[in-house]
This record gives structure tokens, sequence and C-alpha cells, in this order.
């Protein structure tokens, strides 16, 4: 399931444009600051906290990616890392192909070029796309979203289809706080009927202004902290 939600991450919070003007990139659309070239990111879950600090513990993490992004502000590869044991990890790697310098599909392949999922994006204008993705287990996923006037991911959902059946639906509406940055998210499970928030807080930043500290909370609970570390264009 993990690999599901980090994999869909990736095809909800991606944006696209008509052939315009003025463009939107992954650099908007996450909402970071700077001619970022690379970022890698580290995810862990059931810390322990020491007065107002997590205390991170490497046998914690859920998983690591590195992000790779082009001069145009966009990403071109993202390789993730998931823990086998505490000395092992299995690796996929997500390609993405443009067409005008926007997104048109991906494909992810695992550290021996096997097939684990691809997808293609449709774009009815430049504030709203759709985006179907098939794996390799039959899966597929089916996922749109509508972008606000700064290209920033506004609002959403998808659908999990495992054999034709429905097995997993939610929308989601973002909310931001100063300079756009994503303080908390509103999701709908509409097979449950359930309502819930995720919160997002920066708790350290850059010189840049980009978070490289961030806790992820659910019901006042950390649901996961994350690492970041950034690599800027000269």
């Amino acid at each position: 399931m993990i690999k599901n939600i980090i994999l869909l991450a990736f095809l909800i919070l991606n944006i696209s444009s008509c052939d315009t003007l003025v463009k939107p990139n992954d650099i908007k659309e996450y909402g970071y600051f700077g001619d970022i070239k690379k970022m890698k990111s580290t995810r862990y879950k059931n810390l322990n906290k020491e007065g107002e600090n997590w205390i991170i513990e490497k046998e914690k993490i859920i998983f690591k990616q590195e992000k790779y992004f082009n001069t145009d502000g966009n990403m071109f590869k993202v390789k993730y890392f998931y823990p086998i044991d505490n000395t092992s990890w299995e690796e996929q790697i997500l390609n993405v192909k443009f067409e005008k310098g926007l997104k048109q599909s991906y494909v992810i392949l695992d550290n021996e070029s096997n097939f684990i999922e691809s997808a293609i994006y449709t774009w009815n204008d430049n504030m709203n796309y759709e985006a179907i993705a098939e794996r390799d287990n039959g899966t597929k996923a089916l996922s749109f979203s509508k972008l606000n006037k700064n290209f920033r991911d506004l609002s959403g959902g998808y659908q999990y289809f495992q054999n034709d059946s429905l097995v997993e639906s939610e929308t989601y509406q973002n909310n931001f706080g100063v300079n756009g940055e994503l303080t908390s998210s509103d999701y709908v499970d509409e097979i449950k009927n359930i309502k819930y928030r995720v919160v997002y807080k920066s708790l350290e930043k850059d010189s840049i202004g980009n978070t490289v500290l961030k806790a992820i909370e659910e019901s006042d609970k950390l649901k996961y902290l994350e690492t970041r570390e950034f690599e800027y264009y000269e």
C-alpha cells in the first residue's frame, strides 16, 4: 500500500498546461524555490520524540527517493528506494517523457529493467488534467487534478481498480498558507464515507526557503517525518 500511495502521489501532484506563454513546471507545482537540480528525501514513521525534537532512527525508514530536475524546472527522473532489510534496498526508477516541455507519460522499472508501472497524461486545459496508470499486478489508477492560478495542485481525486473492481476512491482539497506553502489536505474516502485531514508542518528550511525537515500529521499524531536535501544549479 505504501508503494501505491507514493506512486499515486506522483500521479496526482504533477501538473500540465496548454501551449501558453506562461507554463507550469514541477518546481512551481510543489511550491519549491530556486533552480533545483536534485532533491533527496527520506521518510520515517513510528518515531519517538525527545522534548520538541523527533529522534530519527535508520531502521524506521519506510522509503527514500531522489528527484532529478531539468533546467525547465521539471522532474525527468525519480529513483525510489524501499528497505528490504537493514542493509539492502529495492530500487525502482521512474522516467518521464515530455512534449513541448509538458509531461506526456512515464514508465517505472526496477533495477533489472522489469516493468512496474506506466501512465499517460491527458490535459483538458491549463488548469485541469487527468492521468491513467497501470501496474504490473493489474491495478489501474485514475486521477484528476485542478490547479490554481499559480499552478499549484488545488483539488482532485483518484480511484484504484483491481480486476476491474473499485477498491479505493478518494477526493482531496489542498490548503495553502504564506508563500503558497501547502499546510493541509482535506480528504474524503468515497467508499467508507470518511473525512480526514492531513497536516504538513515545516520544521526547518534551507537558505533558499525550501523545507528540509517536514512533519506530516493526521488526527494530531505524527504520521511521517521527512528529511530533505536540495542541490541547485549554479
